[in-house]
């Protein structure tokens, strides 16, 4: 009994962010590995099959037979500073769809407040080099994934310590960085909107669990030339990544990114497999340009996709909304950290769980 009290005692002093790097890691590949300008409040994405309650402007098919190019235009009222929400539109494509991508969700001061803090935080040393897999197999493996993360959350220390915090230039003439001097912790702040983002998720399906705040995951994703994330999926049985509901995606890119050019598409598929297309599916996907201020987001469990070859930097917010834990968790995701019946390790989970107030996890690099 005092062993058991000594091992429960050290996991409350480990803290959330040590548990929740143990036990919170984005999925691992199953199986083998894979590879215009901007115009405020318009962004433009390929697919190579239009999807079912498409809405476009515009459409033609390249002379090679190639993909549909698809203008989507934000509805009336998403002017620079107005508060940023999700459209009727986007719930609808987020409900029948599984994804759903909206352009000019973020105005361009404020992307380009993120971005200056994410390139402050990185000369500060604050990224990682993003491994993929699942628990506690994550590792690095640049045949699958080459990207660099940094995890966010409110109030961390080590970041609202960093030089990033004076280095925003523009952040008073943001109306979204509030009057404390951080453009992600401010009112009006990059969580705040974030915040407001995991509310209109959770009136999606009000039978579903609600989405937990505690358990959100939060990080800065940065790519340099030459990086890309192949085909996988966010969510994945017997891990606990089984908590991820939706995955998010909120580009920092500056104006002058061209896809064309750049590369660093998201790839949604669309085929109906996971971490592969199905034997004998033709390939069916949707590319996404990565637009400053352009959201994305998918349910985590249902849509593979992947990060295409990157031929400049590239950045981004990336992120995760979890479910709340029950009590049938402990057990499974107990078994997927090598614990089954372990009771210390069932136990360090749930501490985990309880005290997590930011995740870390990577992904999609999207």
């Amino acid at each position: 009994m005092a062993s058991k009290r000594a091992i429960l005692s050290s996991i409350l002093l480990l803290g959330a962010r040590g548990i929740v790097s143990f036990a919170f890691e984005t999925p691992r590949r199953s199986t083998a590995r894979r590879r215009h300008r901007h115009r405020r409040h318009r962004a433009t994405f390929q697919s190579s099959t239009s999807a079912p309650g498409e809405r476009s402007q515009s459409s033609s098919t390249s002379a090679g037979g190639g993909g549909a190019s698809v203008v989507v235009v934000p509805p009336p009222g998403e002017e620079e500073g107005s508060s940023p929400s999700l459209s009727q539109s986007a719930i609808e494509d987020l409900s029948t769809r599984g994804y759903a991508v909206v352009p000019g969700f973020l105005p361009r001061s404020f992307v380009d407040d993120l971005r200056r803090d994410a390139i402050a935080l990185r000369s500060d040393s604050m990224f990682r080099r993003a491994g993929i897999g699942q628990d506690s197999s994550n590792a690095l493996d640049e045949g699958v994934r080459v990207a660099e993360t940094c995890f966010l959350g409110r109030g961390r220390r080590e970041l609202s310590s960093s030089t990033s915090i004076s280095s925003i230039s523009s952040i008073s003439s943001s109306s979204y960085a509030g009057g404390s001097g951080c453009v992600r912790d401010g009112p009006g702040g990059l969580h705040d909107v974030l915040d407001g983002l995991r509310e209109s998720l959770d009136s999606l399906d009000p039978n579903a669990p609600r989405l937990d705040r505690n358990l959100d995951e939060v990080l800065y994703a940065y790519y340099p030339r030459g990086g890309y994330y192949r085909r996988h999926r966010d969510a994945v049985p017997n891990s606990a990544s089984v908590l991820r509901r939706y995955s998010l995606l909120l580009y920092l890119n500056g104006e002058g990114y061209d896809p064309d050019v750049d590369g660093g598409r998201l790839r949604i598929h669309l085929d109906g497999g996971g971490d592969e297309c199905p034997p004998g599916e033709e390939p069916k996907f949707v590319d996404v340009d990565p637009i400053g201020g352009t959201l994305v987001l998918f349910r985590s469990d249902a849509i593979p996709h992947e990060v295409l070859d990157t031929n400049a930097e590239r950045y981004a917010v990336v992120g995760w909304y979890n479910r709340g834990v029950s009590p049938a968790d402990i057990g499974t995701l107990g078994g997927a950290v090598g614990g089954g019946t372990n009771v210390a390790r069932a136990a360090m989970l749930a501490v985990g769980m309880a005290l997590v107030t930011f995740g870390v996890a990577s992904i999609l690099g999207q």
